[in-house]
């Protein structure tokens, strides 16, 4: 992942969570938080996750849109 932008995101829910993607992936598919020996993850369920994200954003992106656009209308 060279070049790659690791920007901090946060969580915010009674308090403030900063992460990074790298993180955030270290996170959800770490291993060792099982109490028995696991596999690993598969280079498909990291790639749907990330999807997900994506498409979550993406989703993010067409409500501010819409209220940008409402708001210009509105004027």
């Amino acid at each position: 992942m060279n070049g790659f932008n690791d920007d901090l995101f946060a969580f915010l829910n009674d308090e403030i969570i900063e992460f990074s993607i790298r993180e955030l992936l270290a996170y959800q598919f770490d291993t060792s938080k099982f109490p028995f020996t696991v596999q690993g993850y598969t280079k498909k369920e990291k790639i749907d996750f990330m999807k997900g994200i994506i498409t979550d954003i993406e989703k993010c992106i067409e409500m501010i849109e819409k209220d940008e656009n409402a708001k210009l209308g509105a004027v």
